[in-house]
């Protein structure tokens, strides 16, 4: 079976950050982490190959982050929620978004039906 463009940024994000499953997120990680998508995008070479690809491969994601939530068009409860994720399913999130969109329009729709979904969870 061969990996999706977002498992293998997941997979690289983890080792790369030394993210395990109780690692907590914080702005800073985040931040780094965000950095690391641009710098892969748009300094080629910048880490070796297979990092390189795997950080580059995620930059629909990063764009369509920045507009989203970095820009507050969803909603607070939705920004606030991911923010509160550990960086083990922040970095799951981030790959799934690369898997299912492939441009900022479709990431719009994406993250309407995120918040849609985790609502109920949210009430509880």
């Amino acid at each position: 079976m061969t990996e999706t463009a977002g498992q293998k940024f997941t997979a690289t994000a983890r080792r790369y950050f030394h993210i395990g499953t109780r690692t907590r997120q914080t702005a800073a990680k985040r931040t780094d982490l965000m950095e690391a998508i641009a710098n892969a995008c748009y300094y080629p070479g910048y880490y070796t190959e297979a990092t390189q690809a795997a950080f580059a491969g995620a930059g629909n994601a990063l764009r369509s982050w920045d507009k989203h939530v970095e820009g507050y068009r969803i909603a607070g409860d939705l920004k606030y929620r991911m923010e509160c994720m550990s960086m083990w399913h922040f970095t799951a999130l981030l790959g799934q978004l690369i898997d299912d969109c492939e441009n900022v329009g479709q990431a719009e729709v994406w993250f309407q039906n995120l918040a849609r979904e985790l609502r109920p969870q949210m009430a509880a």
